[in-house]
């Protein structure tokens, strides 16, 4: 998935260029998952706990850009054309449940 930079800001790229996944010897399709596996799980585990660019990288699924119903790994969440797929055991609240999260 190509990122088109022209939308983000310097220190955005920066960011970006500085996550974890951003390496060339990082294979591209550990992050296809568009459901929990353990694969997903490890990758997220690997990749995005403690990345500097974490947030920013879910800012770019979520952000001003949408990516037309991204599905795959970013920002330490599984997302399935375009909305995050919840972890498996972890149950929704009131506010998820009726989409009044901000």
């Amino acid at each position: 998935m190509p990122i088109k930079y022209s939308i983000y800001t310097p220190d955005v790229i920066n960011l970006l260029d500085q996550a974890r996944c951003a390496h060339t010897d990082v294979d591209p399709e550990r992050f296809d998952a568009d459901h929990w596996t353990k694969a997903a799980k490890a990758t997220i585990q690997f990749y995005c706990l403690g990345c500097p660019a974490v947030d920013v990288c879910a800012d770019v699924v979520m952000g001003p850009a949408k990516h037309g119903g991204y599905s795959g790994i970013a920002g330490g969440h599984v997302w399935r054309n375009g909305k995050k797929v919840r972890a498996p055991g972890r149950r929704r609240t009131d506010e998820q449940a009726t989409g009044t999260l901000g």
